[in-house]
């Protein structure tokens, strides 16, 4: 009978290779409960909303568009809760808005859209910090790199403020919220 690919015989003995995934450490959840402060991811949470944040969730996934994450922009400062926009490799730039004047941020050639739809808008100071990593980063996100962002397309304080975040600065995952 054929040996699978992954299998060969030593020495009478049947050697099988494991895929990797079954070789790799257990990735157990550490649920932490916070309480939502703040209106900036408002339509996704609210004020005294409780989430539960998976402060391993990141040991043994990589952080994805889209996700609610806590981020700790330093110590001392309370943590904010935002969504990842843009990701390392993605292609980014500023481009004039049609209709609303100021600037959407493209990613990937399409607009990034707040979770109600609306493209997030940039001028001023935040079209001047978005700029100023695009040009810099040569418009492609770089490794362990990203852009987070409220639920308001005007802005909130998020990456149009404080720029780039490392993804050691990611507390966690928000993989549960209850109430409101």
């Amino acid at each position: 009978m054929p040996l699978p690919s992954t299998c060969s015989r030593a020495l009478g003995v049947l050697l099988c290779a494991l895929p990797a995934a079954a070789l790799a450490a257990p990735c157990p959840a550490r649920l932490v409960m916070k309480e939502v402060r703040g209106d900036s991811m408002a339509g996704l949470l609210a004020p005294g909303q409780s989430i539960a944040v998976d402060e391993n969730y990141f040991a043994c996934h990589a952080p994805a568009r889209g996700d609610l994450v806590e981020i700790d922009l330093a110590p001392g400062v309370n943590p904010l809760v935002k969504r990842i926009g843009v990701v390392p490799g993605d292609r980014f730039r500023l481009a004039p808005a049609r209709k609303a004047g100021g600037f959407v941020l493209e990613v990937n050639g399409a607009a990034l859209r707040a979770p109600g739809g609306a493209p997030y808008l940039f001028d001023g100071k935040r079209r001047e910090m978005i700029a100023l990593y695009e040009s810099s980063f040569g418009g492609v996100m770089p490794a362990d790199t990203y852009f987070v962002f409220g639920s308001i397309p005007d802005g909130s304080r998020d990456s149009g403020q404080f720029g780039p975040v490392r993804r050691e600065r990611l507390v966690g995952k928000v993989v549960r919220r209850r109430g409101r």
